[in-house]
């Protein structure tokens, strides 16, 4: 039953990776990509060229969330994407030295 569960998980997490562009809604895990480590995505085709993603990652203290406009270039059935966002992130710490609140900040992503 264990084997069931974990092939189902994978079935759902990386269902239209494969055309994943064409579709209106896609939902996907990335390793090292805008959110720093890994990241669980959301990306909604609004038009042909045009989308928009958003994200979350936790770690034990820190998280992230990527919100990004992609824009894509396409050349038969190649393209070329490029991209801009906003990645909010938050440091939990239980320092002393930093008061024991958490750190917060925001950047500007730019992606190709």
């Amino acid at each position: 039953m264990r084997n069931y569960k974990f092939t189902l998980f994978f079935l759902i997490l990386f269902y239209g990776v494969g055309d994943a562009q064409n579709l209106p809604n896609s939902i996907y895990a990335e390793v090292f990509g805008n959110a720093g480590g890994y990241s669980i995505n959301y990306e909604r085709n609004l038009y042909k060229n045009l989308s928009l993603r958003t994200g979350f990652m936790f770690l034990s203290n820190v998280s992230t969330f990527p919100m990004l406009v992609n824009y894509r270039i396409y050349s038969g059935r190649s393209y070329f994407s490029i991209g801009g966002g906003i990645l909010n992130w938050h440091i939990y710490t239980n320092y002393k030295i930093l008061g024991g609140d958490s750190i917060e900040g925001s950047g500007i992503l730019l992606t190709a």
